[in-house]
């Protein structure tokens, strides 16, 4: 009988270890599943942290233009926004790049075939760009854009403009069809690159004189001499 109950006692003790042993185990899963699910998002954090410049990174303007513009044109008009983004100025250390020109084909039209569709254009330079590649592109072309607040803004053939960006995403896309004093036509770049890159919407002020000044389907660029205190200070947020 004292065998058995030894032997029982013997038995319970081994249990009590293994359920021990086991719930160490369990304890130390959960342990590493946590630690290893913090790890994940200390990478993910840090990944996105590493994709926003910060002050003193160099950003790449890329200017793509299209086989109707050529590399000269496309020269002139990265000396020129050098030039004078540092007389408005915009501040930032921007790398312009002179892209190869592309030809488009015709699914980049509109549903009418007769202009550039200058969404389906964005959507492509979307693939490559990001916070620190910001791309431009330039044409001669008539490009439009679907629009139901504008007069037959929503039929096939768009409504006509002058650029169009994505907000912070880093993609525009101009064209100096409409322009009226092609001298001026780095105002239309710059206005389209401060949508895309900074996030600025059309000037709250509605100041004639400041670049970012909503175009409303008329040229006005040989008005427009600066950027307004209050865009100004939209910029800096």
């Amino acid at each position: 009988m004292k065998k058995n109950h030894y032997f029982l006692q013997i038995l319970f003790v081994c249990f009590a270890a293994c359920g021990i042993a086991v719930s160490s185990c369990s304890k130390k899963t959960e342990t590493e599943t946590q630690t290893a699910q913090n790890a994940e998002q200390t990478d993910v954090k840090t990944k996105q942290a590493e994709e926003k410049p910060v002050s003193g990174e160099t950003v790449v303007v890329a200017l793509q233009p299209f086989s109707d513009y050529s590399q000269a044109e496309t020269k002139k008009m990265a000396d020129e926004l050098k030039k004078y983004w540092k007389e408005l100025p915009i501040e930032g250390n921007w790398e312009f790049r002179v892209l190869s020109p592309i030809t488009p084909g015709t699914e980049l039209l509109n549903e009418a075939k007769a202009r550039l569709d200058a969404a389906k254009i964005l959507n492509r330079f979307s693939e490559t760009a990001n916070d620190h590649y910001v791309i431009i592109g330039l044409t001669h072309k008539d490009i439009s854009h679907k629009a139901s607040d504008r007069p037959g803004g929503d039929g096939p053939n768009g409504w006509g403009v002058f650029g169009l960006s994505y907000m912070n995403k880093h993609v525009s896309v101009v064209s100096d069809y409409r322009e009226k004093v092609k001298s001026q036509f780095w105002k239309t770049a710059t206005h389209e690159f401060l949508h895309a890159h900074f996030g600025l919407p059309h000037c709250p002020g509605n100041d004639l004189k400041c670049i970012m000044k909503d175009a409303e389907g008329k040229p006005k660029t040989h008005l427009q001499t600066n950027i307004c205190d209050i865009c100004r200070a939209k910029m800096k947020k």
